[in-house]
Formats: structure tokens, C-alpha cells, sequence
């Protein structure tokens, strides 16, 4: 993608947000019941829900670069970045405080099941 090109998605995105605040704001529609609007365009995902009374927060999600922003605004300020990260390594975590039972942690049972097939290992062959 250019960068003109990704210039004009994220005039786009913004757009949208705008719009999002819009109507999380205003007693008409659906969305304000769910404090939450949402849309996409070209690799990037845009979802506003209100974190305080008069405060909403962007969420900005670029899946072709693998990045997320947070945009915190109200009626006074404008927008104000809070906060930014990759999250391009996070899928390769095998846990990060996981809190399931005992025996069903992500470790635990990739060791159970190597522990399986290294004792009754599966002869392609076979089938």
C-alpha cells in the first residue's frame, strides 16, 4: 500500500471515529446502549466506547503492521494518545498469566500431549 494510500485510510479511520464518537454520544442510536461503534477499512480496525462520562477512547487496530493505538478524547481537549503497541510477537506467547485450572494451563498441555505422541507415535502408514 502507499503511503497516499494509507494517508486516505487513515483520514478514513479517523472519519469513521469521528463519526463513532458521534453516535456513542447522542441519546438516537443503537450504539450508545452498547457504549461501543466499530468499523474497518484496508487492514485497519477502528472501535470507540466510552471509558468515562464524557470521555471516549479510540481504539486503532493495524492489522498489516501489526499495531494498536489508543486515542482518548472528550469535548474539551481533542485527541490525546494513550497508549501504543506491536503486538506482533503476543501470538507467539504460549501463555502470559493464564489463569485456567490446573492440567489445562497452554504448557501443561502441550507437554501432555508431546508426552502422548512420543509414546504411541503414529505410523502414516497406517491410515
Amino acid at each position: 500500500m502507499t503511503r497516499t494510500n494509507r494517508f486516505l485510510v487513515t483520514a478514513n479511520l479517523a472519519a469513521l471515529a469521528a463519526l463513532g464518537c458521534a453516535l456513542v454520544t447522542s441519546g438516537d442510536s443503537p450504539s450508545h446502549a452498547d457504549g461501543v461503534a466499530a468499523g474497518s477499512s484496508g487492514g485497519m480496525i477502528a472501535v470507540v466506547g466510552l471509558s468515562r462520562e464524557s470521555t471516549e477512547t479510540l481504539y486503532l487496530v493495524d492489522t498489516e503492521n501489526q499495531l494498536i493505538t489508543a486515542y482518548e478524547t472528550d469535548r474539551s481537549r481533542g485527541l490525546k494518545l494513550i497508549g501504543a503497541r506491536s503486538y506482533k510477537y503476543d501470538s507467539k506467547m504460549i501463555e502470559f498469566h493464564d489463569l485456567s485450572e490446573d492440567g489445562f494451563r497452554a504448557s501443561e498441555l502441550k507437554k501432555a500431549f508431546e508426552k502422548e505422541a512420543a509414546s504411541d507415535p503414529v505410523d502414516p502408514r497406517k491410515k
